[in-house]
């Protein structure tokens, strides 16, 4: 018997940081004041300082703030059921490091307790959806997303195979990337056009611009091949069906 399998795993996505403004102290005519005090006392006699004012006062009053959340982060999900979420992440470590029937007994009611407080907060989140929400594209998509199956797929992280090897760092897949696009013309091995990358300022000759015009034409590539071959009956015959093939165009197309 034999048995074949395929093990392969992804790396998890990093959590996202996301910077905020935190506006629950925020007072907006002590701003208000704080601004003019500030605008009046220092010199602001550029863009750059007005906006460097402006920025230092509003650091007072709403101060920047980080927060980091998990890369699969939904809307619905609340403070009560990241808790809970956690709680159940704690006791399944515990299930596995000790083996007890109480911790498994423990665990999975935790389990179902994460399940039905997910249904609860999702349904809760959706009914008291404002409408502008709903109205508006860019927010329709981001609000409805979630609600979109994602199974199988890792849509917050691009992966890449090359040359038989996972690339999931985005480093090397951009780098990737580059040097793909970066040779992918000159790949193709398209040999130069004479007519395009010829520049005919330089000429003055009637004849030489007709001359420079037409080198890359088929009949003329034609005629320097027939030549370094020695067959010209077969060339007269190549002209006169490129003849009639260009008389009967210019018919249709008067």
């Amino acid at each position: 018997m034999v048995i074949t399998v395929i093990n392969f795993s992804f790396q998890k996505i990093k959590p996202r940081e996301i910077v905020y403004r935190d506006y629950k102290a925020f007072d907006n005519e002590n701003f208000e004041y704080d601004l003019k005090f500030s605008l009046t006392s220092n010199e602001v006699s550029t863009y750059s300082s007005f906006e460097k004012t402006f920025v230092d006062t509003l650091n007072i009053h709403a101060p920047l703030k980080k927060k980091v959340i998990r890369a699969n982060q939904a809307p619905y999900v609340t403070k009560r059921m990241r808790k809970a979420i956690m709680r159940r992440t704690q006791l399944q470590n515990k299930y596995f490091k000790y083996k007890t029937p109480e911790i498994l007994s423990n665990y999975k009611k935790q389990k179902n307790f994460c399940s039905k407080l997910y249904k609860k907060e999702k349904k809760q989140f959706y009914n008291n959806l404002k409408l502008n929400k709903v109205t508006d594209n860019k927010l329709f998509w981001k609000t409805i997303k979630p609600l979109m199956s994602d199974k199988g797929n890792l849509t917050n992280q691009i992966c890449l195979v090359d040359n038989e090897k996972l690339l999931i760092n985005e480093k090397d897949i951009a780098t990737t990337l580059n040097n793909y696009f970066d040779t992918a013309v000159s790949n193709l091995e398209i040999i130069d056009d004479g007519f395009l990358l010829s520049d005919v300022r330089s000429l003055t000759d009637s004849i030489e611009i007709a001359v420079w015009k037409f080198e890359t034409h088929p009949g003329i590539l034609l005629i320097k091949h027939a030549q370094s071959m020695g067959s010209f009956g077969f060339v007269e015959n190549s002209l006169a069906e490129i003849t009639n093939e260009i008389n009967m165009l210019n018919k249709k197309n008067p």
